[in-house]
């Protein structure tokens, strides 16, 4: 019997690193795991890379859990709507939601002032790091606070410190979003909580530059991202699941 046996899990952003992770762990424990993400076999999202949601499912049940690989794009309310509408067909109940979504390191110009920056590739960056999560989470939450003991996982980087300083435009709303989910969700049974998944891994790699500069250059990426990394990262996570009220 597995920690979260019963308990029905979104992972959105599930295609690579540490959603990836995230998603193999809540199965392992027990949880059936929805894998969202725009990159699939037949389609390949404008990150261009090699890695799918189906690959994630493939893992997950290798190891002998239970998912579904979904394709859809967190930026089209649409989609995200019908995702949930499917979960609560097939499930009735959602228990784990992880706003793991991204997808923008190819719209990095990294020491650039702002002026200089492309505008359009700006704020596309910014779209996808934080519109993403929020319309995830307006279309799900609800499904969510049916059931008490359900927990939220908005997936940023770096630590308050870091982020006052240097990735302020696309990481700080992000974790505000998760600040103001804890407050508006208080009294409603559920946990929202905050992962810096992104300062966890570096730790766990021996020499982390070059081995993160190959998984964004598309390079390695298959031993990236069957690393100890994806694993590691996703442990937390579901420890903090399993304790929930």
């Amino acid at each position: 019997m597995g920690k979260l046996d019963g308990k029905i899990a979104l992972v959105a952003g599930a295609t690579r690193g540490a959603g990836r992770g995230i998603a193999l762990e809540l199965a392992a424990a027990g949880a059936f795991v929805y894998c969202t993400g725009r990159s699939t076999r037949a389609q390949r999202s404008e990150m261009d890379r090699p890695e799918t949601i189906e690959e994630t499912v493939e893992l997950i049940e290798r190891e002998g859990g239970r998912g579904a690989a979904v394709q859809v794009d967190h930026l089209d309310p649409k989609q995200v709507e019908a995702l949930i509408a499917r979960i609560e067909r097939e499930q009735g109940r959602l228990d784990v939601l992880v706003n793991d979504i991204w997808g923008s390191d190819k719209f990095i110009q990294w020491n650039t002032p702002v002026w200089e920056y492309s505008l359009e590739r700006g704020l596309r960056m910014l779209r996808l790091a934080i519109d993403t999560h929020i319309i995830t989470s307006h279309f799900a939450l609800p499904l969510l606070i049916k059931n008490p003991g359900g927990l939220v996982v908005e997936v940023t980087d770096g630590t308050t410190e870091i982020n006052s300083t240097n990735f302020s435009s696309m990481i700080s709303p992000s974790s505000s979003v998760s600040i103001g989910l804890g407050l508006t969700l208080r009294g409603s049974g559920l946990i929202a909580v905050e992962s810096i998944c992104g300062s966890a891994m570096w730790p766990t790699i021996t020499d982390p530059i070059p081995a993160l500069t190959a998984a964004w250059n598309g390079t390695n990426s298959t031993e990236f991202n069957r690393s100890r990394v994806t694993f590691i990262s996703g442990r937390p996570r579901c420890e903090s699941t399993a304790v929930s009220p």
